[in-house]
C-alpha cells in the first residue's frame, strides 16, 4: 500500500531551484534514505512531506490515518521535569487513562457499583491495555537506556542535560510517538556505538515507514531497503540500501564517460573524414 506520494513537486530557495516537478511513492513499512551532497535539498524534501514548508507547485499526499512524526513536533518543552517524566509525556491519553481508573477503583471500593461506573471502568481497561497501557512504562524505559541513558539520569531535571542529551530525549519521544511514518533527519547525531546499534534494532521491528536523513553510511546500508537520490533538481528512487545505490550511480557514470569517449571518438573520425 501506498503511505505517501509526492506530486510533482516544485521547490526554490534563494533564486536557486532544489526540486522541479519531482514524483515519488512510498510504500508501507519502507525505509527510504535521502541522499546527495550538501544543499541538494534533503532536510527542505522532510519540512515539505511534514507540512513545515509549503511547495511552490504540486504537494505531498499520505493515505487515510497516517500519522507523521518529526523531531520538531517532540521539543521539550518543560526544563524543570524529570527526563522519565518528560519522554513519558508522550503516552499522556494513556496517563490519563490511567488516572481514571484509579479514581473509579476507589469509587467502587466505597460503595460505587452503579451501572455507569462498571461499565465505564469495562471501557476504560479494554482500550487502556488495548493502547498499550501496560507496558508504555517499560517502552519508555527502554527506550532511554537504548539511546544511552543511565537509571540515574531518569530522576534528573531536563534543565542539567546537555544539548545532545536533550536531542537523544526529542529522539526517544519521536520513537515512541505511535507514528505510522518516522522523519529522521541525522537521527545517530549524539549517540555512541551502542545506541546506533539499539536504534537500528529498533527500526527493524517499527510497524511502519522512514524516511531518513544520514551521513552514517553504515546506518544506512543497515536500515534502508530503498535509496532517494536528490541530483540536479530531480528525484530518483533505488530499490536497495546506500551501498547498492552508490555502486549502481558509479556503474552509470562510469557507462555514460565511456558512452561519452566514443561519441568523442565517432566525431574526430567524421571531422578526419570531411
Amino acid at each position: 500500500m501506498i503511505v505517501l506520494s509526492g506530486n510533482d513537486i516544485s521547490v526554490s530557495f534563494g533564486g536557486e531551484t532544489l526540486f522541479h516537478d519531482v514524483n515519488f511513492r512510498l510504500e508501507e513499512n519502507g525505509r527510504a534514505g535521502l541522499v546527495g551532497v550538501n544543499g541538494c535539498g534533503k532536510t527542505t524534501l522532510m519540512h515539505v512531506i511534514n507540512g513545515r514548508q509549503e511547495a511552490e507547485t504540486g504537494g505531498i499526499s499520505k493515505a487515510a490515518g497516517i500519522k507523521i512524526g518529526c523531531m520538531e513536533q517532540y521539543v521539550i518543552r518543560d526544563d524543570n521535569i524529570t527526563l522519565y517524566d518528560e519522554v513519558l509525556e508522550i503516552f499522556r491519553p494513556l496517563i490519563d487513562a490511567e488516572n481514571e481508573l484509579a479514581d473509579i477503583a476507589v469509587a467502587i471500593d466505597t460503595g460505587d457499583h452503579s451501572e455507569q461506573t462498571l461499565s465505564r471502568q469495562m471501557q476504560l481497561q479494554e482500550r487502556f491495555e488495548r493502547e498499550g497501557g501496560l507496558t508504555y512504562k517499560s517502552m519508555t524505559c527502554s527506550a532511554l537506556v537504548g539511546l544511552g541513558f543511565s537509571e540515574e539520569d531518569f530522576g534528573k531535571p531536563i534543565s542539567v542535560m546537555s544539548g545532545g542529551q536533550k536531542s537523544k530525549a526529542q529522539l526517544a519521544k519521536l520513537l515512541l510517538s505511535g507514528s505510522n511514518i518516522l522523519l529522521l533527519d541525522e537521527p545517530t547525531n549524539h549517540l555512541d556505538i551502542d545506541a546506533v546499534a539499539w536504534l537500528e534494532d529498533f527500526l527493524a521491528e517499527y510497524f511502519g515507514t522512514v524516511i531518513v536523513v544520514s551521513h552514517d553510511r553504515h546506518f544506512l546500508n543497515n536500515v534502508c531497503t530503498h535509496t532517494v537520490d536528490i541530483d540536479y533538481t530531480k528525484i530518483k528512487m533505488y530499490v536497495g540500501n546506500y551501498e547498492f545505490w552508490y555502486e549502481s550511480s558509479q556503474l552509470i557514470q562510469k557507462m555514460l564517460k565511456q558512452q561519452n569517449k566514443k561519441n568523442e571518438e565517432k566525431i574526430k573520425e567524421l571531422q578526419s573524414f570531411i
